[in-house]
């Protein structure tokens, strides 16, 4: 760690130029050291001016395992305060340690969780930063590891192993696993993927893996013409028990994109190519981040593309999806607890109503696809659009926001996105609809040709616009 001080030390006492200049703008940087048995992190962070007068975390309980933090110039105990380190007339680097063994026994197995030889969690609890993070700032972190210890992180890496972080890595959700785990790293639909494996009992093969999420990947490609993001970090946790290939997933966006997912030790190979968790995790990656409080957008719109995207990548056909589509419609009209969508969607994680917050979203996404084909475009177009013009924008979006940038894609051409979407929207009750119920979707259904024959979805070839339902399940 003292060769690090010295270099970035040397950085900072470098000659300035003899004309004026601008001061560059903030940034620090981190090495973390990893203790062989990982019980332990020690930490060295190297600020450039301004120097911060107060340290950090992102979680409430990273104090409770703060150890010694210390000016590193003359080993000065730095006091801790209300959460905060107090750094005062510190020099420009600090130290301080982690106690990662006790942390794992007390903290949520969420946040951080040991599993065999390696550690997965929140980066938050163990980087500590400047009480004001600037989207400016320049912060790198580089990891010294020791034998046999390795690091899946979601953040971009430079030729000399320097991770960069940007600001969300600190705001937003991330993972970092640490220890020994199995690494594969491929390209699929032109990502590079990086894999950690964690070392659990497992009946799926690395190769299995592989096909796996190349088979995601080249899926949620069909809607992006091309995968949405230049890298994606998956974790990968084998899990006790049986069913589904896969039992839960979660996408991640601190300092990079990446997925998590929980999958069955027992299930093999043949059972993962094109399961819907994976798909589903990485489509969200197609979209900004929209606020938790509009899931009813956010996981509606990705639970319709899982389903419609399956079918065009030959994963299953047009009337298996539709049995999908009108049985998740009808879980979605039996949920919930009686409110409006947008209220539902606040409140989801408390009432548990995700099956009417995903496809009540679902069933907007729908009649939402199917009116602006009726106007000459479709839905593929503007999640294009939202795509290229704002999936990677540092900023939490909210619905309307994403149905304005819309309108301003849209420009003069008539219809105008507001035209299409305000019948949408009144006709389903929208996500407002205050008798919180699911959008009716039975005229729809007859003028795509979806009938109901002995509780079996028929498709009828001579419906009015029956070339609209072939066109959503083909690929543009």
């Amino acid at each position: 760690m003292l060769r690090s001080a010295s270099l970035w030390l040397a950085l900072l006492a470098a000659p300035a130029c003899a004309h004026a200049t601008r001061p560059g703008p903030p940034g620090w940087h981190y090495t973390v050291s990893v203790a062989p048995d990982l019980g332990r992190l020690d930490v060295e962070v190297c600020f450039r001016r301004p120097q911060p007068t107060r340290l950090v975390a992102d979680d409430d309980t990273a104090a409770d395992y703060l150890v010694a933090p210390r000016d590193a110039a003359n080993g000065r105990v730095l006091p801790v305060e209300d959460g905060r380190v107090i750094v005062g007339a510190a020099g420009p680097c600090i130290t301080y340690g982690v106690d990662i063994a006790r942390m794992i026994e007390e903290v949520d197995r969420d946040a951080m969780a040991r599993t065999g030889d390696a550690i997965a969690g929140s980066p938050h609890l163990w980087l500590w930063r400047p009480e004001v993070l600037p989207d400016s700032a320049e912060i790198t972190l580089s990891f010294e590891l020791p034998a046999g210890v390795a690091a899946s992180v979601p953040w971009p890496q430079s030729a000399d192993g320097t991770y960069a972080l940007s600001s969300t890595a600190f705001s937003w959700a991330t993972q970092v696993v640490l220890g020994e785990f199995t690494a594969d790293r491929f390209a699929a639909a032109g990502t590079d993927f990086k894999v950690a494996i964690l070392d659990r009992p497992r009946a799926i093969t690395e190769a299995g893996v592989r096909r796996w999420l190349t088979t995601a990947a080249e899926t949620v490609a069909l809607l992006y013409g091309g995968f949405p993001t230049p890298t994606m970090q998956v974790v990968v946790v084998p899990f006790p028990g049986g069913g589904d290939p896969v039992y839960f997933g979660m996408a991640l966006r601190g300092g990079g994109p990446a997925v998590m997912l929980l999958i069955s030790d027992t299930a093999e190979d043949a059972a993962f190519p094109g399961e819907w968790v994976a798909i589903h995790e990485l489509l969200h990656h197609g979209m900004p981040f929209v606020q938790h409080d509009d899931a009813w957008m956010s996981e509606g719109f990705v639970t319709y593309y899982t389903e419609v995207l399956r079918v065009r990548a030959g994963l299953r056909t047009q009337l298996a999806s539709w049995r999908a589509l009108l049985a998740g419609f009808a879980r979605g009209a039996r949920s919930g607890s009686g409110v409006p969508l947008a209220d539902e969607s606040v409140r989801m994680h408390e009432s548990h109503a995700y099956q009417r917050v995903y496809w009540g979203g679902a069933a907007i996404a729908l009649l939402l696809d199917v009116a602006l084909r009726e106007a000459g475009s479709s839905l593929d177009a503007a999640m294009r659009h939202l795509d290229a013009c704002c999936g990677d924008t540092r900023k939490i979006w909210r619905a309307d926001a994403i149905l304005a940038e819309w309108e301003r894609w849209r420009g003069g051409r008539s219809p105008s996105l507001r035209d299409i979407v305000t019948p949408v929207l009144q006709r389903a009750g929208g996500p407002w609809r205050a008798d919180g119920t699911l959008p009716e979707l039975s005229a729809v259904y007859r003028k795509l040709g979806v009938n109901m024959v002995s509780e079996e979805p028929t498709l009828d070839e001579s419906a009015s616009i029956a070339h609209v339902r072939r066109a959503i399940f083909t690929a543009p």
